[in-house]
């Protein structure tokens, strides 16, 4: 449904999918399971996207539930990849645009999302109750960009056969990026990952790389019209 004056819009979605088991969750000799069922989820989901300031101002409210069934994942106690029965998720995800001239663009986005494994106490791994993060881009000129981005990840459960069952704590990180447009079909970014060198942990034994510089060049090669 959309507002008068295309100043928003109200949008109710329902979907229903499956999903297989891989042949490594199927065939795996360590850790495979050839009993695996597929993974059936069924989706809700209501947003609200809205739009204020002459249209400077742009953000959504989404609230979504996931119901699944047979969800394919792993588990420590066996050592083997399983199906839990039934899994309910319920959340909240926000968005917000907002450009106040031609040469900046602020974003903001947070997702919150409450797991509920029934009928059993177990806990997803790697699965944090809140995210989200922040981005300002900034336009210097026709051929230079430059982009801060800001990130937040919530603690997570996770566990490994040397150290049984954590709790990784919460982290965020700095990235920022140049880029600039050499011609039409060129392009050429410095940017660097993790500025301030945040110490954490993406899963146990798999600790960040800590501050990175990447250069990288993009050509685009024109089509050959015959």
């Amino acid at each position: 449904y959309g507002f008068p004056g295309n100043r928003g819009s109200v949008r109710l979605g329902w979907g229903n999918a499956f999903k297989v088991p891989s042949l490594f969750a199927l065939a795996d000799p360590l850790v495979g399971n050839p009993s695996l069922r597929p993974e059936i989820v069924e989706s809700w989901e209501l947003e609200l996207d809205l739009q204020a300031l002459d249209n400077a101002l742009h953000w959504q409210i989404t609230a979504f539930r996931q119901r699944f069934e047979d969800l394919i994942d792993f588990d420590f106690d066996t050592f083997t990849t399983v199906n839990r029965s039934r899994v309910n998720t319920n959340g909240i995800e926000l968005g917000a645009q907002y450009q106040p001239t031609e040469r900046f663009l602020l974003s903001a986005h947070a997702t919150y999302t409450d797991i509920d494994v029934l009928d059993s106490d177990v806990m997803l791994r790697l699965r944090p109750d809140l995210r989200g993060g922040v981005g300002l881009l900034w336009t210097i000129s026709a051929s230079l960009t430059a982009h801060a981005g800001w990130q937040y990840i919530g603690e997570r459960f996770d566990s490994s056969i040397p150290t049984g069952e954590q709790v990784l704590p919460s982290y965020s990180r700095l990235d920022l990026a140049l880029t600039w447009k050499l011609g039409d079909r060129t392009r050429l970014s410095v940017a660097v990952d993790n500025i301030a060198a945040a110490r954490y942990e993406e899963a146990i034994g798999f600790p960040a790389v800590g501050r990175r510089v990447r250069i990288s060049a993009q050509m685009t090669l024109g089509q050959n019209n015959r």
